[in-house]
């Protein structure tokens, strides 16, 4: 597995106008597939690139799994880093941006935390992946995805 960071970022009255967008199909937010998200983002900025979908799923999965952890419900979940099921109470929410963060376990987090700064500064994908490569001795590995 590898953790995936998208450079590509959403408003989040997007999510919103996105939510909306389903209802007025008579759909609930928790009733969509890629191909509504394909729809809506053509509709809304001209073009869905395979990485745009990607990359708006992915936000909106990660928005849900930060509301459910700031309203400290337990469950288990996989680490987005190495695939290991973490318990809510015992991973850690990484948070880059408002709005944007991810859950890993520990091990995990500590080299995403060490490469943030990075990541969040625009470094070449490549340069971030060699850094998360060697902070983590080959342990964990990063994806940057460019729209």
């Amino acid at each position: 597995m590898a953790i995936k960071f998208y450079r590509t970022k959403f408003d989040e009255k997007l999510f919103d106008e996105f939510e909306r967008y389903l209802e007025s199909g008579g759909r609930e937010v928790d009733e969509f597939d890629e191909g509504d998200i394909e729809a809506f983002l053509q509709g809304r900025m001209g073009s869905a690139t395979p990485v745009g979908v990607e990359a708006f799923l992915q936000a909106m999965a990660r928005r849900g799994l930060s509301k459910m952890l700031s309203l400290d419900i337990e469950f288990d979940i996989e680490c987005e880093g190495c695939g290991e099921m973490v318990s809510s109470s015992q991973g850690v929410e990484v948070v880059f941006e408002e709005n944007e963060s991810i859950f890993l376990c520990e091990r995990c987090a500590e080299v995403v935390s060490r490469i943030k700064d990075d990541i969040v500064s625009g470094k070449g994908a490549e340069e971030i992946a060699e850094m998360a490569n060697r902070v983590s001795e080959g342990k964990v590995q990063v994806i940057v995805l460019d729209e």
